[in-house]
């Protein structure tokens, strides 16, 4: 504004001094307008970067917290074999006296407790099993029929981290949405090695509540919207950097992602 002023009145301005004022002073304007348009950009970009890092280390955070479950149920099922070989005493000694009803009571009761701390999958791959049975553990709690179809993946070349993000972002996702379905609930994962590719998929059901923007699908929690679609931003990253693609699909009750990833000299 005003610089328009300027330019009016620039016509009734007769003194050279004052002349020369006003073109510096136009000058001036423009310089601090151009610097201030640079300066709100570079606050723009700063905060985005630093929101950006604050989400990465919240995912950081989530794996972190994965990693020390994985290494409590490693270290609950070394203290588990270490009693095996007592309890085995203990079965035998009955045997001996030929007690058999407190036999039958005996086994019957730490049965229990080996089948719940049971892995009941097994890849090859000591990484991928220690998520997929902590997810698959925590889906039976939970009431979550898991169904999944896997083959040996000691062959993966991929970084091992990058597994670990992929399966994680995936299995918690589906976890998440199956708990908020009132009827079915269902979580069948695919995790296997052929013909050179590592495929994954995971189909699940959910509430029929997606909060999908352009290609981006971001949470639909009330108390979580800063951290939304960073977990699949993630995955999307690793794909890429690994040369591989996926899919997305999804109807009224399930959500469908498959994603291919060459491995070692197949890319």
């Amino acid at each position: 504004m005003i610089l328009i002023a300027i330019a009016k009145n620039a016509e009734f301005v007769t003194n050279v001094k004052l002349e020369q004022f006003f073109w510096i002073l136009s000058i001036g304007l423009v310089s601090i307008n151009i610097l201030m348009f640079y300066f709100m950009q570079s606050i723009g970009k700063r905060g985005y970067l630093l929101k950006e890092r604050a989400l990465l280390e919240l995912e950081t955070r989530n794996q972190m917290h994965l990693y020390e479950t994985i290494t409590e149920k490693m270290q609950e099922q070394r203290k588990i074999s270490h009693e095996y070989k007592n309890q085995l005493t203990c079965i035998q000694a009955l045997c001996k006296t030929k007690e058999y009803d407190k036999l039958t009571q005996y086994v019957d009761r730490i049965s229990e407790d080996v089948l719940h701390d049971l892995d009941y999958i097994d890849t090859n791959h000591v990484l991928i099993n220690s998520v997929l049975n902590v997810k698959y553990q925590e889906a039976m709690e939970n009431d979550i029929l898991f169904i999944c179809k896997i083959n040996d993946l000691s062959q993966l070349t991929m970084d091992a981290s990058e597994i670990v993000v992929l399966l994680s972002n995936l299995l918690n996702n589906a976890i998440e949405a199956c708990k908020k379905c009132n009827g079915k609930r269902f979580l069948k994962l695919k995790c296997v090695y052929e013909a050179g590719d590592f495929i994954l998929s995971v189909r699940n059901s959910y509430d029929g509540k997606l909060n999908i923007v352009g290609e981006q699908l971001h949470t639909t929690k009330k108390k979580n919207r800063e951290s939304h679609g960073i977990g699949l931003k993630n995955v999307q990253q690793i794909i890429k950097k690994n040369e591989g693609y996926y899919v997305m699909n999804y109807t009224d009750t399930e959500f469908y992602i498959s994603i291919i990833i060459p491995q070692g000299t197949h890319k």
